[in-house]
Parts: structure tokens; sequence; C-alpha cells
């Protein structure tokens, strides 16, 4: 279940922390509560009641709630999480049905419906009163009751295995739609392969995040949508929305059917993923739990809100949508509940039959899965609560009147017509009860479907503007009426023209709806030409809920006549309604999919921005037919290098060899005068088949074409110019003179948050360097957006860092720019009109050798004189690494002196000069070891480049290349220390020299407690390792011992400090967060998704972040465990695997860039207990800024909450 908060939580609090700190401790210090004592403890707007439902021992641990059509509430709960039960026959977990609950919200009974469950969290009762779906591990279970006394006494597999790595992400939120289906929640990193019944051929795969939905018979399950991290709760409104709650990714996410979601390390779909419904993280990442208030027992400006649990910071959220067309959003949350007990954690909510809102509490000191040790002992195992919240308010503000509670009845004791009436119900709850009830009784009775026709006929005195959305479905009786009426009918096979003719002439968008979410699920059989015209005219109504049903349905039943009424429905869509055109998206991609709509739309007429549009979208169709129609219309046009290019890459990805070949044949022609651009469609092309798993061929058109762009491009004489090369600068000592300069995403101050931008903080901080353009001809005017620094801003330095555009000729700056001091770029303006036409460069200069406010990045050029940043670029000529690679690939042996050339060559940047090692390697290896060892041992080489020989030279078994690692060794900075430490540790002769050079001195036995070298020793099975492993760390503390005292001694020197950080410290720190830490994990909407995300990071206290800073492999969570690959060339790469892409798997190096891996180069992978985190951050920064960066990471907080008295 969603109870992690990412591994954030602390051991210890600094002092100060409780007037600073959000919500509890990971840990309460706080001894449990009487639910009594607890009810005093809430806080509620006026006019509200909390109420005790039930406690233990009635009930333990509670996971998820359900009402059955009797008005009785289902609760799963559990003692065995987090642990499953070993042996599940000896499994203590249960299902408990609590009715007669009364206007004190105290239920009168409480009956075990079933025992002998194991971690029980999905739980849905079904209509007939004695049955129920159940989720223990590792299926999904029906229980039956047979003899009338409410024990479970039957129960069959409806479908599993399903994983159990992680108990907190198994399957939950089980909720009965309309349609029959039963949707459900598959949670954080396990990884289930589901067979129907738990037997056959797997039917389904999912990994890590995802919903899906099932059949309640055991006859179906499929997959709904990709992604989010870690879905606990879910709730579907009136309209068919359906929203989860979801922790690391976002607390509330609209669901879209077939979309993909943003999580660690998932791509999307080639469509991009699904826009955000909130960009609040309300407060924590730790989510469970969502409601949506469909009833009118609360007040009216309560209808509608989504009521959502945040089990870390022990509040309710009231989240209040603003609709933008069908798009939902929240700027905001409202603290609707909030608790002063700690124990308190809300994970799971529930509108109940009544309009109370009731929530499963599950009591306990601890609810982090992570930060703290499953076996801590005060981990609460038996109790829980439930409560119920109720309006008593007095007034008009309460729509049943004062001190209505609501009351729970008995849907399946009514008649017929009394449960067709029921469909009209205000309270979503019970309509939907009645729905389900009807259709199991219409099962066997005929006379049910024809009390049910005349509801489908439309009532015109509607007087709902079919534009406008509010309140609809939120008491519009007449509305609910005919919708579930026809819901009802489909499922009972009795919905034919005439009454899908009656509900199509309804003025009610919410009929409308719902009548395209009916025809989105009709077999092929049903999708007549009439319902196909039915659903497409609706492409065009005036209500874009109804727009996005029915591209939807059109996006499930696809047809060449459909893109024209898809594409216009994306023209007309208001540019704020993003959901509604994301599933148009969805639904053209659809559309494409089959090679006869391809051949189709030639017939079709669209304008040129509507077919530049639809290629777009078929580039996210992964079939030969699609590619190559997008290869057909790039060759014939003018487009953008950004279309061309992944236009080029999608073909090389999905088309034949033949076909490739003309297209390396066009590629050529068309650029037949430019090397440069030769270069950058072969690149598109090379990514493609990389992508696809396969080596250049020395036979193919292609193979052929890229040796002859390598041999041009290693060659100094026939190299085109690149587009931008870093120069250093003199002055700089040596060891500062290696390329500063990277791309990276940044904000603007007009909005754009994504924007690319050279910047000079990518490499390390106080690198220098000036990166200049190619000549181009000044313009007339010339903008860019600039941000960064120039040295602290108590000073006045003189401005090193800066921005200028020059002459060729003269060498005359024309015009220069310092930066602007902040993070965030800002628009800069200069009008050249006095110098147009003449040759000019741009260049950006980094003189500042300072480690903290010394960087500065410039993107965006306007006109496009320079080349402006890409996602590939890399200095010396990005085509440089490229030439490379096909050298290495193709073996083109006579080419390697260029390639030794290009690997001494320290203009370029350390990751070219990597990619040259690893092809000398491949073309003459005993050569290329001389060169290796002898960059590796010398000191003036940058950091970066050592690192990259240091693993490639770790695994070579050669005496001279040890001596080599032995010699940087001794020499080496901090930072590069444990890196070669780790080299040597990968062979056993390796780890021999690696003990010996620390036994005479010459390296720190402290190399040995760390804990990815140690591993790495332990794998060699060196003879006598743990007795020399003895003697050279018998002098040093144990590493518990020795973090210890660098806690005491950081904490007595800096908690003072620590409590009331300076605002220059605070912003020293984020500068160095963005350093280290941002590449891999995300604060807000800044950094990576590679790691944890860090919101809310300041609750671990100062203890806990030395921990996971000093010693990251202490507490690691078993999903973000490092893997380790050796490759057939002998190469040994660790990274966090994200995912396996065609035949690759993609790692996550220390930096959080990606790594490819052919499966065919793979000798062997293991995952290990480590952390991928480098466990040299502290050397990395420089130990005079850790305290800077500390400070910044605990004021990463929530306002403040106090604390129980």
């Amino acid at each position: 279940m969603s109870l992690t908060v990412c591994r954030a939580a602390v051991l210890l609090f600094f002092v100060g922390w409780a007037s600073l700190s959000l919500a509890g401790p990971p840990v309460s210090p706080t001894e449990p509560l009487t639910p009594a004592e607890q009810q005093a403890k809430f806080k509620l707007p006026a006019g509200f009641e909390i109420q005790l439902v039930a406690s233990e021992p009635d009930i333990q641990k509670p996971m998820n709630l359900a009402f059955d059509a009797k008005g009785r509430l289902w609760v799963s709960h559990s003692i065995e999480y987090p642990f499953a039960a070993a042996d599940p026959e000896q499994a203590r977990d249960g299902l408990t049905v609590l009715e007669g609950i009364g206007p004190d919200g105290k239920a009168a009974k409480a009956t075990r419906f079933a025992d002998g469950l194991n971690i029980p969290i999905g739980v849905l009762p079904l209509p007939s009163g004695n049955e129920v779906i159940v989720w223990s591990i590792p299926h999904i279970w029906k229980l039956t009751d047979t003899d009338g006394d409410m024990k479970a006494d039957k129960k069959e597999i409806l479908y599993g295995p399903f994983d159990f790595a992680d108990t907190h992400g198994n399957q939950n939120a089980f909720r009965l739609a309309p349609d029959g289906w039963v949707y459900a929640c598959h949670g954080f990193r396990n990884a289930s392969k589901v067979k129907l019944r738990g037997e056959g051929d797997v039917v389904l795969e999912m990994t890590s995040g995802n919903t899906y939905r099932f059949k309640p018979d055991g006859s179906a399950i499929e997959q709904m949508s990709w992604g989010q991290v870690n879905p606990f709760g879910q709730a579907i409104d009136p309209l068919g929305n359906r929203f989860t709650a979801d922790c690391h990714s976002k607390p509330l996410t609209l669901i879209l059917r077939g979309g993909h979601y943003d999580s660690f390390g998932k791509p999307h779909d080639g469509l991009g993923f699904v826009p955000l419904t909130t960009g609040n993280d309300h407060g924590s990442t730790g989510i469970a739990g969502v409601a949506i208030y469909a009833a009118d027992q609360f007040p009216r400006e309560y209808h509608g809100n989504i009521f959502v649990g945040n089990v870390v910071t022990n509040i309710i959220h009231r989240d209040v949508v603003q609709w933008r067309g069908s798009s939902p959003w929240v700027e905001k949350p409202e603290d609707f509940l909030s608790c002063d007990d700690w124990w308190f954690h809300p994970v799971d909510l529930q509108l109940g039959p009544d309009g109370a809102l009731y929530i499963s509490d599950f009591y306990n000191s601890i609810i982090g899965h992570y930060e703290v040790d499953l076996k801590h002992p005060k981990r609460d195992r038996h109790r829980g609560r439930i409560w119920r919240v109720v309006w008593t308010g007095e007034g008009d503000k309460g729509t049943r009147g004062p001190g209505d509670k609501g009351t729970l009845s008995d849907v399946t004791a009514k008649s017929n017509q009394q449960l067709a009436t029921l469909l009209g119900h205000p309270n979503q709850s019970v309509r939907e009860m009645a729905l389900n009830v009807i259709v199991e009784r219409g099962k066997s009775d005929p006379a049910v479907a024809a009390a049910l026709k005349p509801f489908v006929f439309p009532i015109f005195e509607s007087s709902i503007n079919p534009a406008e959305r509010k309140d609809i479905g939120f008491g519009a009786s007449d509305d609910n009426w005919a919708a579930l009426a026809g819901w009802a009918l489909n499922r009972l096979g009795q919905l034919g023209a005439g009454e899908i003719n009656s509900l199509s002439i309804n003025p009610s968008p919410l009929v409308r709806v719902h009548l395209m979410k009916i025809l989105a699920e009709a077999s092929a059989a049903q999708w007549t030409e009439s319902t196909k015209q039915l659903v497409q005219k609706s492409m065009s109504h005036a209500n874009p809920f109804v727009r996005r049903a029915a591209a939807e349905a059109l996006g499930l039943h696809p047809s060449a006549d459909n893109i024209p009424y898809l594409i216009q429905a994306w023209d007309e869509a208001a540019k704020d309604d993003l959901q509604l055109i994301h599933v148009i998206r969805i639904a053209l991609r659809n559309q494409l999919r089959g090679a006869s709509a391809i051949e189709q739309l030639a017939s079709i007429k669209l304008t040129a921005d509507q077919m530049a549009r639809l290629i777009d979208i078929a580039l996210a169709v992964p079939s030969e037919s699609a590619a190559w129609f997008t290869f057909d219309y790039v060759r014939g046009r003018e487009v953008s290098g950004d279309m061309m290019s992944r236009c080029l890459t999608h073909v090389a990805q999905h088309v034949g060899s033949a076909r490739l070949d003309d297209v390396a044949k066009f590629a050529q022609e068309k650029y037949r005068g430019s090397a440069t651009q030769q270069v950058a469609l072969f690149q598109s092309l090379f990514n493609g088949l990389t992508k696809r798993g396969q080596r250049l061929s020395s036979e193919s058109e292609l193979g052929k074409w890229g040796a002859s762009l390598a041999v041009k491009m290693l060659d100094p004489k026939s190299r085109p110019a690149p587009a931008w090369v870093n120069v250093p600068i003199e002055s700089a000592p040596i060891s500062l003179q290696a390329s500063p300069w990277g791309v990276k995403p940044r904000g603007s101050a007009d909005g754009v948050k994504d924007g690319l931008f050279f910047d000079s903080i990518s490499n390390g901080e106080k690198l220098t360097g000036v990166l200049r353009s190619a000549p181009f001809a000044v313009p007339d005017k010339l903008s860019f957006w600039l941000c960064g620094h120039n040295g602290n801003p108590a000073t006045k330095p003189a401005p090193g860092n800066h921005i200028r555009l020059k002459l060729v000729e003269s060498g005359e700056v024309i015009a220069q720019q310092v930066p602007p001091r902040n993070d965030v770029a800002q628009k800069v303006e200069w009008n050249l009109a006095k110098w147009s036409g003449q040759r000019g460069m741009i260049e950006i200069v980094d003189a500042d050798t300072g480690d903290a406010y010394a960087w500065l990045g410039a993107g965006r050029f306007e006109p496009a004189v320079v080349e402006n940043p890409s996602p590939g670029f890399a200095l010396g000529d990005s085509s440089l690494g490229l030439a490379l690679t096909v050298v290495e690939q193709m073996r083109l042996v006579d080419q390697l002196p260029h390639v030794l050339a290009s690997l001494n060559d320290r203009q370029l940047s350390s990751s070219v000069r990597s990619v040259a090692a690893t092809a000398a390697m491949a073309l003459d290896r005993t050569r290329t070891l001389t060169v290796l060892s002898s960059l590796m041992m010398n000191n003036a080489e940058p950091v970066a480049l050592r690192l990259a020989l240091a693993q490639q030279l770790g695994s070579v078994d050669d005496e001279s290349v040890r001596k080599a690692l032995g010699t940087a060794l001794a020499t080496a900075p901090a930072s590069l220390q444990q890196p070669i430490a780790l080299a040597l540790a990968t062979t056993r002769p390796g780890a021999d020299s690696l003990l010996s050079l620390i036994a005479t001195g010459k390296a720190s036995a402290r190399l040995l407690q760390d804990k990815p070298v140690l591993d790495r020793l332990k794998a060699t099975a060196l003879p006598d390792l743990d007795a020399r492993l003895s003697d050279l760390t018998k002098d040093l503390p144990a590493p518990d011992e020795r973090l210890k005292q660098l806690i005491a001694k950081f904490s007595a020197s800096q908690s003072a400090a620590l409590a009331s950080p300076t605002p220059e410290a605070l912003t020293q720190g984020a500068a160095h967060f963005k350093k280290v830490c941002a590449n891999c994990h995300r604060l807000g909407n800044d950094g990576g998704k590679v790691g944890p995300q860090l919101d809310g990071i300041g609750q671990r206290g100062l203890d806990r972040l030395l921990e996971d800073i000093l010693d990251p492999n202490r507490n690691i969570d078993a999903a973000f465990r490092a893997t380790t690959i050796s490759t057939n060339q002998g190469q040994v790469i660790t990274g966090l695997k994200l995912r396996e892409e065609g035949a690759a798997i993609i790692l996550a190096d220390a930096q959080g860039k990606d790594i490819r891996i052919n499966n065919a180069d793979i000798d062997e992978s293991r995952v290990t207990a480590l952390s991928p985190m480098p466990s040299n951050v502290v050397e990395q920064i420089g130990e005079q800024n850790l305290p800077h960066l500390i400070a910044f990471l605990l004021s990463q907080r929530q306002p403040a909450k106090e604390p129980q008295k």
C-alpha cells in the first residue's frame, strides 16, 4: 500500500525540530491514544463532526473500505503487514463486515467474514450480498458464503499470481464501474505476470505503477494506463472520470484510457506523458486514498470536490477542481481534516451511501515503508480505526436540513421499480449500488429490462446548457436515470437501436457522455455504420466532455474515416483543454496502427498543418507502414531539423534493411554538399538502429555511408567546422581547463519550463572555458535567454562570467551581457543594425573558478544564427563521438591514429575522449592500454576522463595496467580515489594490488569500509581476504561508529547555524543540490526522476540526512539497488536499471545519464545490495560545502504543525 515517503524520514531530529516540522516524525515519540482520546485531536471546518465507526479489537490495521448494497461496510485489515506470511496457511489477516451504523457513527455489529488472508487490500462486495472479491497474496480471489452465516466457506482464484516483492504496492482500490468492469491499481516495484484463474498462459504483464480492469467473473483482465509510481486509491466521478491518488508522481491524477504517466525511468508511448492534473505535491510524497463528493449530505460548496489522504502529514486535503473544458486542474489543496495525533494515517477514503466520508486510519507510530526498519519494535500491528465525517451544521448550507446525518439502507430489499428510481438518487454510491443490483436481477428476470427501458427516453425540460459542466451529475436525477439505465440495458444485452437513439437525442451532456462510453465498449459486431456515425458527429458536440468520450470511442474502433472528425475536433479544442487534446492524439495514433488506414490517408483532405500534426502522431506508431509514411512525407518537403531527425530515427527502428538502404541513399543525396547535415541525418538513423538493438553492417548502404562520414570527421583536414567549440582560458589552472559546458533544461521568466540551455555547471562549477560559436552573418537584432551568476552575491567581482558578440575580422566586442544572478533565465535583446551583415561569433565565457555562484547558461537564440542547444550536444563537434562509435562498431583499423589523436586531445570533452578510448581498445588493445595507462597517471587530466578510464581499465588483467592504477590512486584527489579502488577490485590480481597499496600506506584503509569497494572485493574470492581486511582496518573505528562520530561532530559544530540558516547558505546549498543531486532526484518540478523524489526531505532531520549522504548504502530501498553488468568486451558497468527497451537494457549512471547496453553484449548481470548513488558525494562537493547542502535540504519542509500536547 502507498505508505512510503520516498525514503524520506528520520531517526533523530536536531534541536528546534518540533517547532519546524509538519508531519510527525517517522517514529512517533508519543504513545497510542484510545479512540476517544484521538477523536478529540481532530480538526474540521465548522459544522462537521467526526465519528468513530470501528476500532481494535474488531479490526486491526485497516487497508481498504467498500460498501455493499445492504449498507454494510467491508474492511480488509492486516496483522502481517508489511511482511507476507511465509506459510500462507498460517496467515492471520482478515475481512470484516461492519453493519448497523447508526446516527452516532458506531457500527452495531462486526462480523469476521474471512480469516487466514495474507495482507488483503483491495476489497469489493458483489451485488449478491454473499460474495466478495479481495486481494490476498498472491491472487485476486472471490470468497463466497454458501450457507448464509456470513462466513466465507468457498474460495476461488480469479486472477494471479501477482508479484508481492513490495507489499505496499499491491492490488488496491477495487471499483465496480457502470460498465461492469472492476478497476484497480497495481503498485510500486512489483513485476506481475497474471493468468486467468491463476493458471494457463500469462494474459497481462505489469511492472510497478499501472492501472487495470478485470471482469468480476474471472474471464478477462486488461491494462488501462501505463506508469505512475505507486497508485493507491481510486475514485470515479458521475461522468466516468477516473482519478487516482499516487505517491512520488502526483497526489491526484486523471486517468486516460491508454495514457502513459511519468514514473521512475519509464518511457512514454511516443505521444508524451498525459498532462498533469495538479502541479502541487500536497506536502509529501505519501498520498493514499481519494474520494469524490457526489452526494447531498455535505453543503453545496463541497459537491464535486475531491478528498485526498496524506499519510505523512496526517491530513485529508480538499481539492477544489477548476475545469478547463474537460481538463481538471487543482491549483492548491485546502486542509479539510487534520489530526494532532501523529499516529493518524488516512490510507483509504470512501463516500458512503449515507453521504458521509469514511476514513480508513492505519493507526500507527510508523507509516514509512523504507525509512524505518521494518522490524522496528514500535511498528504497531493491532490498532486501527474507521472514522466517518458528517455534516451537522445549521442553516441553509446543508442540502438536507440541520442535523441530517444520512442513513444506510438495504438496496437489495427494493422492488425493481424502486431500484430503477434509485438510479436517479442524489448520492452516486446509492445510484451505482442500485445499478449493480438491478443488473444482477436482470440476468434471470426479463421483466427488469422492460422496467428500465422507459428511463432512457429523454426529458426535454432539462435546463442544462450543453456547453456548461457545472454540477452535472451531482444531483441531476433525470440525467442519471437515463445514463445508468442505458448502462444496465447494455450489460443485460438489451440496449437496441431504439434505446441508443433515445439516449442520443437526450439534451443532457451527462447522458451523451455515458452513451459514448457505452458505445466505446461495443464489440466489432455491435459497432455498426450508424453507431460509428453517431460517435463521429459527437466529435462536434458543444460539451467538451462529450467530445472527449467520443474521441475515446473512436480510438477503440479505428477506421480511416474517423481521422477528419478527430483532426477537426483538435482544431476546435480549447488550447488549455489538454486532456481532451491528449485523448484525440491517442485516438489518432490508434487509427494509424492499421496499414490500411495509412494507405487511405491520400484520399483524406487535410490542410498542411493538419497533415504535419498527423505525421507527428505517426511517429508514435511502431510499425513499418507508419514509419514509411512519415519518411514519404519528410522527403518531399522542407521540414524542421527536429522533425527530420525524429522521422529518420523512427524509420531506422522499424523498416526493413532494403528500405533502410533507400533512406541512406536519400539522405546522402539530399545534403551531398554538406557534411555537417549528412552527419546529423546519419546520427538520427544510427540512433534508430541502436534502439532496434542492431549494429552497423559493412555490407549495408548505411554502414558504408557511416564509414565514409567517420573518416571525414576524424581527419582534421576534412572535418567541418563545429557549431560550437570550447576554448580553454589560459590563465586558469590546467586542472580547471576541461570543458565545463553541457546542455540542461531550464526555466525562463516567460513561463517556458523546459527550454534547453548551454550551461557551465554541467561538468563541475569550478571549471572554466569559453564556448565559441561558428561564424555567422550578424542580424539586425538578436535575442536570447540568459541565466546564472557572476560570483557570490555578497561581493562585486569583475564580470568574469558573461556572453559577448565579437566580429570575426577585427575581434571587436560589439555586445556584451553579464548573467542576471538568477537561476531563471531572463531575456536579452541586442540591436545590431550597425554591424548587420558582417561576420560575427558568440562567446559564452565562464572565467570564475569558484565552487558556487560560478556558472552561467544561455539558449533560445533568435533568429537561429547559431545552433541552439540540443539533447545530444557534445563539444568538439558532437559528430566526433558518433564517428568514433562507427569506427568501433565497424572495426576501421586504419583510423587508429585519428582515434588516438582524439583520445589525447584536451580540447575535447571527457565524454568524447572516453568514446575514443573504447574505440581504440577495439582496434588495438595492446597499444591503447599504454596510452590509457599514461592518461590515468596524469593528474593534469580531467577527473571525469580518469574516472571513465578507471572503469575501462579495471577489468583488464594486466600488471602494467594495475601499476598505473596504483600510481594514480596514490596521488588521486578524494573524488577519484573510490572509483580507482573500485576498478582495482574488479579482478582478483587487482584486488590483491589494492590491498598491498593500502598496506604500504599508498592508499587509505578507509576505502575498505566503502561498501561498493568491499562488495566488489568479496566477489573476487581472494584467499585470506577476511584476515587481510581485518588487519588493515583494525585501527579504524567501525563504519557505524565512524558515522556516529561524524554526525556528532557535525551536529555539534553546525546545529546552531542549521537552526537559522542564512539566505546565502540556502542559496549555496541549492546550487550544490543542482550540481550533484538534481541529475537523479527531483524537488518539486525540477530535477531528474531516476532516484526517489525528495519533496519534504527536510522531515528526515539532520542525523538521517547525514546518514543518507555519507553512507547511501545503509538504508537503500530494494527498488533502487544498483545493477552490475559485465560485457563481452570485459567492461563492468554499474547503474540503476531503468527499463528494457527493445533488445537493450537501459541503466542510469551516477550522474543520472542513460547507458544503453545491448542484450547481445551482456555476459553477466546481477542486482547488488548497493545504491547507485555515489558514496563519495562529500568529496565531490567539498567538505566545506556540506553544511550549505544540508541547510538547503533541511529547509525543504511544509508550514509548521505543532506536536500534540
